[in-house]
């Protein structure tokens, strides 16, 4: 089957049906063919392991959907194996299982001097002072082993699996094996079991890596079903997964399954609330009375499923069968119900017409016969049915490429390698250099702003404006025992913000004592915010401003200094007097000198901000209190 497969999609050169547009035709790719099977798992063999693997030594993308051992597959037991490692450094196997295995791949050699020269393998071990420079790799992916360890109860278990896959730039690998995009979906599937686990309230890293050694042992599991729209691969699924799918090239496979069980294996009977199942090859007296019934309800189940495994073809169905008849027995294979579909008379074996489009063929449909036994086979070509009148061609296997031997090592050589005059690695290298460049540069460029944001009482510091107005100082009289500090500038700020204009005394108490409970001021710190709000609002221009008719209290404003740069800022207090903007910035120092240069700034930047907005005069004014 996965030599008629490579033939098909390699050098048959057919089409097929567009399944967008059934009019038109167009060649036919791996994505147009699906493998049928009626089971995935047999006396816990694998059935479609070999399938996958003749596929894979012939290049011929595939992708496994629902797969029943997925933790027998090799990555899958590589990242396993690695987590027991990490999560049991003292499990020196599993260490060396790690070490050795395709995560890091340390020689032999060095793993023997290694544990020869300083008797352990553990990644606690502190690192040898004379280590030779040989010894290096073990020393490292020791370490590696020490740091992922430390922190695995204190991160996501799927951050460490992440961490481990960077570290060893396995995905690389992964993808570069036969089978890549289905080996890095499995890894990706570990990453979600992962997830998965904590998020039905795992317990710890230890506790996951039980779960997938038990697993594991149980020899079942649900693989990954790569079955997103565009993935350009022969499908491998079950007859009951195809259900309601169609594909243009339909392949049965697994010939030699049954048809239904020999014995039936449960009998249900719903009026009773009785399920009756055979256990340890002992059946109850309800299954023994209704063993044939159930057997012939199996057996027409088995119907049913191989009706719909045919269906599934839209413009080529491919049944494998035997070219001396079929085979006579008590037991039908689950093939049985289309062999009048298949064979012709047995008086037309030999009289095969040459098949469009296909190969000359020889003599003989039959590969390999019985030793001792010569049997009359069915000559490959164009056949005519017994029942029904659709085409029949049976095929040559000599014909067939079978000798193709399996390549364990790496199938993507092609990408490596080299002309003989160098000229694909120079020009490889030179991509790659200008690959890196362009993305050096565009980090550089991303990383840098588009515009910068400065502040007026910010680093770095924005300069003087373009104009430098005069500004006002007013003062009242601060004792020197009075608090300050962020706290208490915060407060009076607060306080001055919220509070009206023409408040009186209890109002300022009032919102004092809810804002020191927000801030947690001391009690001395409320009282003298209050004196300095009273005395504040007593002021002449406080006075002004409650007269004016527009004002604003911590305005904010965004001025475009440069092309890219702004400025941002926040004016404690500002209101328009006889068309002239008035700003006044409140200060809680106690020792507060005019020629402060970082107020003044401050001030001289609200004022030029106001009149560039505005378009209207203004001035400032510094109001300590």
């Amino acid at each position: 089957i996965a030599a008629f497969t490579g033939w098909l999609l390699q050098e048959s050169g057919w089409q097929v049906g567009d399944p967008e547009d059934p009019t038109r035709r167009i060649p036919v790719r791996p994505g147009h063919v699906c493998i049928l099977f009626r089971r995935f798992v047999s006396w816990r063999r694998d059935v479609t392991r070999d399938y996958a693997r003749g596929l894979e030594i012939r290049g011929v993308p595939h992708v496994l959907m629902g797969s029943r051992s997925f933790h027998q597959r090799e990555e899958v037991e590589t990242l396993r194996v690695a987590l027991s490692a990490i999560e049991r450094p003292d499990d020196e196997l599993s260490v060396y299982a790690t070490l050795r295995g395709s995560l890091f791949w340390v020689r032999d050699s060095l793993l023997l001097r290694f544990r020869d020269r300083y008797r352990s393998l553990h990644p606690f071990r502190p690192r040898p002072r004379d280590l030779h420079a040989d010894l290096e790799p073990v020393a490292e992916t020791l370490e590696i082993l020490a740091r992922l360890h430390r922190r695995r109860n204190r991160r996501p278990i799927a951050e460490t699996l992440s961490r481990l896959l960077a570290l060893t730039r396995a995905h690389a690998g992964f993808a570069l094996r036969p089978a890549g995009r289905q080996v890095l979906a499995n890894v990706q599937r570990v990453c979600d079991l992962a997830r998965a686990f904590e998020t039905g309230g795992g317990g710890s890293f230890r506790a996951f890596v039980e779960q997938l050694e038990r697993l594991a042992r149980r020899r079942t599991g649900a693989g990954v079903q790569v079955s997103e729209e565009g993935v350009d691969g022969v499908h491998l699924m079950t007859v009951h997964n195809a259900k309601g799918l169609e594909f243009p090239v339909v392949i049965l496979a697994d010939m030699t399954a049954r048809l239904s069980p020999v014995r039936p294996d449960k009998f249900v009977d719903s009026s009773r609330n009785l399920a009756a199942f055979n256990l340890m090859g002992c059946a109850p007296w309800e299954l023994l009375d209704h063993q044939e019934g159930e057997g012939a309800r199996d057996r027409a189940e088995g119907v049913r499923l191989a009706y719909v495994a045919a269906t599934r073809a839209r413009d080529l169905l491919v049944v494998p069968g035997l070219g001396t008849g079929p085979r006579p027995g008590s037991r039908p294979e689950w093939l049985a119900p289309l062999q009048k579909a298949l064979y012709p008379l047995r008086s037309d074996w030999a009289r095969a017409e040459p098949a469009p489009g296909c190969p000359t063929f020889g003599s003989r449909s039959l590969l390999q016969r019985p030793k001792g036994r010569i049997e009359p086979c069915i000559h490959p070509g164009l056949h005519r049915p017994e029942t029904g009148d659709h085409p029949l061609v049976w095929w040559d296997p000599e014909l067939l490429d079978l000798t193709v031997r399996p390549n364990f090592g790496l199938q993507r050589e092609r990408i490596l390698a080299d002309d003989e005059k160098g000229r694909a690695g120079q020009e490889g290298l030179a991509r790659y250099r200008q690959w890196r460049e362009g993305r050096r540069s565009a980090l550089g460029s991303g990383s840098r702003p588009t515009l910068q944001v400065l502040t007026v009482t910010g680093e770095p510091s924005p300069g003087d404006p373009p104009e430098r107005p005069s500004v006002g100082l007013e003062t009242h009289p601060i004792p020197d025992s009075r608090p300050s500090g962020p706290r208490f500038g915060t407060l009076v700020h607060t306080l001055l913000r919220d509070i009206r204009l023409d408040a009186g005394e209890p109002e300022i108490r009032k919102l004092a004592r809810l804002h020191g409970r927000i801030l947690g001021v001391t009690n001395p710190e409320r009282r003298f915010a209050i004196q300095a709000v009273r005395s504040a609002l007593d002021h002449s221009l406080l006075k002004r401003a409650r007269a004016a008719p527009k004002r604003h209290r911590e305005f904010p404003f965004v001025l475009t200094v440069e092309e890219d740069r702004l400025l941002e800022g926040t004016v404690d207090l500002v209101f328009q007097e006889e068309g002239r903007w008035i700003v006044v910035d409140f200060k809680t120092d106690v020792h507060l000198k005019p020629d402060d240069p970082g107020y003044r700034r401050q001030v001289q930047w609200y004022v030029y901000g106001l009149k560039q907005i505005t378009g209207q005069p203004a001035e400032g004014w510094l109001l300590g209190i």
